[in-house]
């Protein structure tokens, strides 16, 4: 077995450590599979080297590569938390078979922990929301159930951003957390959101020349005075981009910009040319040569006649 010798100095102090030259690591996980396995994998400082080729684990020291395997029971637990194992039963082993290493690791799960006591709270406004009522019905984050922390971020997640979609812009939590009692294996969710005031949609104005300006209006959708919605915004954005008379579709709606709740909302649309032509060659098995030409005539009129002409 071929060694390298490096100089560790702390404080003042020198010492040598050995380490093999490209060796390699493997790394075998039994007891857990599929998104836990990944995660253990993701977790482990040792499986990491495994991934190295030959060539890139040179320099790696025999010590690092045992501080790793001494790490991996810590590695490994905090690993299984986030889907409700706080007990498992760890079994390692690291041995050495000339240049290279192989890591082993058995793991017991246990039982997992449960879920107790949900308590969430939201204000009697977003309380009767339907989207807020239909996002807890379906939640999986239920007393009875098993615990997973990937699940009670996905709900504190999407209940703050259900809750700001409609209309409260200053929503968020007062409390939001797990309380876990390992020992007994039970754990409860908590979450106080406070909504905040409702901002509803101000003055709207529309910048365009392709149409005439009553006839352009009919794409806006928002009425002042409505709950403010990110997702309308987006709709009515597109709705413009889709209409064909428009090139470039900007909406500006800054909640800095609010006066008494009131949002305003400016839109800015840059006109496509007028005109469109299209000339095209080609060939088939079937018809041979082929030749499209083609013209678009996008604004005959300000409200919005098109014309369209193809010739193949």
């Amino acid at each position: 077995m071929t060694l390298f010798y490096r100089p560790l100095c702390v404080l003042g102090a020198c010492v040598i450590l050995t380490g093999s030259a490209g060796a390699a690591v493997s790394v075998d996980i039994d007891g857990v599979s599929d998104t836990e396995l990944q995660n253990v994998r993701a977790y482990l400082s040792i499986s990491k080297v495994a991934k190295r080729s030959r060539k890139e684990a040179t320099g790696l020291s025999d010590f690092a590569i045992s501080r790793m395997h001494d790490k991996a029971e810590e590695e490994i637990r905090e690993a299984l938390m986030p889907f409700g194992y706080y007990s498992p039963t760890i079994t390692g082993s690291l041995t050495q078979k000339g240049d290279d290493w192989e890591a082993r690791y058995v793991i017991k799960r246990g039982l997992a922990t449960t879920i107790t006591q949900v308590d969430i709270n939201t204000d009697e406004t977003t309380a009767e929301n339907k989207y807020v009522i239909a996002l807890l019905s379906r939640s999986k984050v239920k007393a009875g159930l098993v615990l997973n922390h990937q699940q009670y971020t996905q709900l504190k997640q999407e209940l703050l951003r259900t809750v700001v979609a409609a209309g409260y812009l200053d929503a968020g939590y007062e409390r939001a957390e797990i309380r876990v009692e390992p020992d007994k294996r039970q754990a409860s969710v908590h979450l106080d959101l406070k909504s905040g005031p409702l901002f509803v949609f101000g003055p709207i104005t529309l910048e365009q020349e392709a149409l005439d300006q009553s006839f352009a209006d009919r794409y806006v959708t928002l009425k002042r005075g409505e709950p403010f919605s990110s997702d309308r915004l987006v709709a009515m954005q597109f709705a413009l981009s889709d209409s064909g008379y428009y090139q470039n579709v900007s909406v500006v709606a800054p909640r800095e910009g609010a006066v008494n709740l009131e949002i305003p909302v400016n839109v800015k649309a840059q006109s496509r040319k007028s005109q469109r032509y299209v000339a095209r060659v080609g060939a088939g098995t079937d018809t041979g040569p082929r030749l499209r030409l083609g013209s678009e005539f996008r604004r005959l009129s300000g409200r919005g006649t098109k014309f369209r002409s193809d010739l193949q």
